[in-house]
Formats: C-alpha cells, sequence, structure tokens
C-alpha cells in the first residue's frame, strides 16, 4: 500500500499518525531481527556454539513431537506427567 495524500484525505478511520506509528514500530521490529540475524550468524560461526544450537534444536522438535501426540491422544499434561 502506498502511503500518498489521496490515502490520508480519505475518510477511513485512520489516522495518519497511527498509520505512522504503526509503520515505525515495523521497521523497528525488522531492524531488531536483522541484528539478531546477523548476531546469530556470528555466534554459529564458533563450531561449539553451533553444536549447542543443533542439540537444543532437536530436543526442542523432541518436545513438539510428544507435545503433539498428547494432544492428539486427548491425554492431559498432568496424566502424561505421570
Amino acid at each position: 500500500m502506498s502511503w500518498t495524500i489521496d490515502y490520508f484525505e480519505q475518510d477511513n478511520g485512520i489516522q495518519p499518525a497511527e498509520v505512522f506509528e504503526d509503520e515505525l514500530h515495523s521497521l523497528s521490529r525488522r531492524k531488531m531481527m536483522s541484528r539478531y540475524e546477523q548476531r546469530r550468524r556470528k555466534f554459529l560461526q564458533d563450531p561449539e556454539v553451533a553444536e549447542g544450537y543443533r542439540e537444543m534444536t532437536a530436543e526442542f522438535q523432541f518436545v513438539q513431537a510428544i507435545e503433539a501426540i498428547r494432544s492428539n491422544l486427548g491425554i492431559s499434561k498432568e496424566d502424561l506427567a505421570s
């Protein structure tokens, strides 16, 4: 969507300040993710960090699989813990 004068002259119920605030928040979030991604890639160049990351990913996938099976079987978390 392009932000033109015509857009703001329409009676769309959105105030320009609200639109720009949302856009700024979105840009800020993308910038943060970009920095996060840059740092993550840098840290993953270290073999020990990369190995830990792979282990953590495998454990997380395992927990997700258990949760999916538990949910499909209709077992409560409490019953599964027992």
